[in-house]
C-alpha cells in the first residue's frame, strides 16, 4: 500500500515539474516574441505607448470638431429614410420630410466648412483607456447630404448638389486624424458615399471639371494603415504594462482566466497579432494588389499559430483594404470621367478612349494595378477598370 501511495506521489511530482517546465517554457517563448515584435514596432518609427501619439493642439477658432459634434447631436433627432432602403428605391415625401427636418444638421454641416482644420477631442493620457470617437451619426449625416444633394440635382440645382457635396466630402476629411480603425472605416464609408453621389451629380454640372475641384473629394489612401497603426501601439503599451495586460485577460474564455497561467497565452497571442498588424502595414505601403494578396495568409497564420484570444480580437483586413482600394480607385474614376464631359462639351461626344482626352496620361487603378478604359455596354458609356469591370463609371448614353 506504502508502495503504491509512494508511486503515486512520485507520478504527481512529475506531473507538476513537468506542468511548470512547460508554463516556464510558454513563459520565455511569449518573452521572446514580445520583444521581437516591440523591437519591429520600434524599427517602424512607432510609439510603444499611446501617449506619444497625442498631437500639438490646434487653435478653436482653426477647429471644426465642435460645429460638427453638434450637428451629430442633432442629427440624432432626425429621421433616416434612407436606411436600409434597397438601391434604386425612391419615397419622396419620406425624402422631403426628412430633409425638412435636418436644416439645423445641414447647417452646422455647412457652418463647420469655414474651419480649415478638424481635430476631434482625446485624452491620449488615458493610454489604452482612450475613448474612440463616437461616429453613430456620422453615417446618418453623410446620406442626409447625400440625399439632399439628389434631391437638388433632380431639379437641376447643379449649384446647391455641389454644395451639399462639398460639405460630405469635408465630414469625411474631418476624420482624418483621428487614430482609431473604426473612425478610419467610417471615413471610408462617407468618401464613397461622396462619389456614388456624384457620379449622379457630375453630367448636369456646367463644368464638371471645376465641380469636382470644387467638392475636394477626400482622398482615402492610407487609412486602414493608419488606423493599423493606432492598433499596433495598443498592442504594444498592453504588452509592456502589467496593468493593461491583466485587463486584457478579460477577453478570454473563464478557463484561460487564471493568473500565472494565462499571462503567457496573452502575452504570445498579443505580440503575434502586433507581429502581423506591422506586417500588413507594410504590405499596404507596396499598393493594394500585393497586399490584398498577402493578407489571407496573413489571418490564416493568425488563426494558426495564436490560441484563444485570435477567435476575439483578430480583425478581417482584407475586406477593409479592398473597400478602400475600392474607394480610391473611384476616386480616379472621377477625375476622367470630369475630363470625359469636358471632352464631350467640346467635341459632341464622348472619347473613344482614354488616349482622345490628351493631357496628363491616364491613371492605374489603385485596386487591381491595371489600366482605365472606356467601355460601352448596354447601350451606355463607362470609364472603367479593366482589372475589374465593376469598378466602372457611368458617363451616360452613347448617344
Amino acid at each position: 500500500m506504502k508502495t503504491f501511495l509512494w508511486r503515486t506521489l512520485g507520478c504527481l511530482l512529475l506531473l507538476l515539474l513537468l506542468g511548470a517546465g512547460y508554463w516556464a517554457y510558454r513563459g520565455l517563448e511569449a518573452s521572446r516574441r514580445s520583444n521581437a515584435a516591440l523591437a519591429q514596432l520600434a524599427a517602424a518609427g512607432l510609439p510603444a505607448s499611446v501617449r506619444e501619439l497625442a498631437p500639438p493642439l490646434i487653435l478653436p477658432s482653426e477647429n471644426a470638431a465642435e460645429t460638427y459634434l453638434e450637428a451629430a447631436r442633432l442629427a440624432a433627432a432626425v429621421t433616416d429614410p434612407t436606411r436600409g432602403r434597397i438601391v434604386g428605391e425612391k419615397d419622396e415625401a419620406a425624402d422631403l420630410l426628412a430633409v425638412d427636418e435636418a436644416r439645423n444638421v445641414f447647417e452646422a454641416l455647412h457652418r463647420a466648412r469655414a474651419f480649415p482644420r478638424c481635430q476631434y477631442p482625446h485624452d491620449y493620457s488615458k493610454g489604452v483607456d482612450l475613448a474612440s470617437l463616437d461616429t453613430r451619426q456620422f453615417s446618418k449625416m453623410g446620406r442626409l447630404l447625400a440625399l439632399r444633394a439628389l434631391l437638388r440635382a433632380e431639379k437641376n440645382d447643379a449649384g446647391g448638389a455641389i454644395e451639399d457635396l462639398s460639405a460630405l466630402f469635408r465630414l469625411s476629411q474631418s476624420l482624418r486624424d483621428e487614430p482609431f480603425l473604426l473612425s478610419q472605416v467610417v471615413r471610408i464609408t462617407l468618401a464613397s458615399l461622396g462619389l456614388d453621389t456624384l457620379e449622379q451629380v457630375l453630367p448636369i454640372c456646367e463644368s464638371p471639371i471645376e465641380a469636382l475641384k470644387s467638392v475636394s473629394p477626400d482622398d482615402v489612401r492610407g487609412a486602414i494603415a493608419s488606423g493599423l497603426k493606432m492598433e499596433a501601439v495598443f498592442l504594444a503599451e498592453l504588452l509592456t504594462s502589467d496593468e493593461t495586460l491583466r485587463k486584457s485577460q478579460v477577453e478570454l474564455p473563464r478557463a484561460l482566466r487564471v493568473p500565472g497561467i494565462s499571462r503567457p497565452f496573452v502575452r504570445s497571442d498579443l505580440a503575434l497579432l502586433l507581429e502581423i498588424h506591422l506586417r500588413r502595414i507594410e504590405a499596404l505601403g507596396k499598393g493594394y494588389p500585393g497586399a490584398i494578396a498577402e493578407f489571407p495568409a496573413l489571418e490564416n497564420e493568425l488563426r494558426s499559430n495564436g490560441g484563444a484570444l485570435m477567435d476575439v480580437i483578430v480583425v478581417q483586413v482584407t475586406s477593409l483594404a479592398e473597400r478602400e482600394g475600392k474607394t480610391a480607385s473611384r476616386l480616379e474614376l472621377a477625375g476622367l470621367a470630369a475630363r470625359a464631359f469636358e471632352h464631350r462639351r467640346a467635341k459632341g461626344h464622348f472619347p473613344g478612349s482614354l488616349e482622345d482626352l490628351g493631357g496628363p496620361p491616364p491613371p492605374v487603378c489603385p485596386l487591381t494595378g491595371k489600366p482605365f478604359a472606356i467601355e460601352t455596354r448596354d447601350g451606355a458609356v463607362y470609364v472603367t477598370s479593366t482589372g475589374d469591370k465593376r469598378i466602372a463609371w457611368k458617363l451616360g448614353s452613347e448617344k
